[in-house]
């Protein structure tokens, strides 16, 4: 199911990228939804047997991954993750 639902969550984004009309930007939409319901209950599935007595830990990490910096965006009212705060920076040329 992880295989399958990242095959058409690719799809998907391929069909945002080519369509133009609202049907075909709904049917996109929707095939997005889907795949991400197929993925992410299989990826959970699978983190939770792998991780063992380690299952807390697993999870939290898992949980945060996906959304670095978002939780200092609220405090600083700018973006502060690792991998933008180079181009928030002035250069020093």
């Amino acid at each position: 199911m992880i295989v399958l639902g990242c095959a058409l969550r690719v799809l998907a984004f391929g069909l945002f990228a080519v369509v133009t009309s609202p049907v075909g930007i709904l049917a996109a939409a929707v095939l997005t939804g889907f795949a991400g319901a197929l993925f992410n209950p299989a990826v959970r599935a699978y983190l939770s047997r792998e991780a063992g007595e380690e299952r807390a830990g697993a999870f939290a990490v898992f949980n945060t991954r996906p959304t670095p910096g978002r939780s200092s965006d609220r405090c600083s009212g700018r973006c502060c993750s690792p991998w933008t705060s180079a181009w928030s920076r002035p250069s020093r040329a």
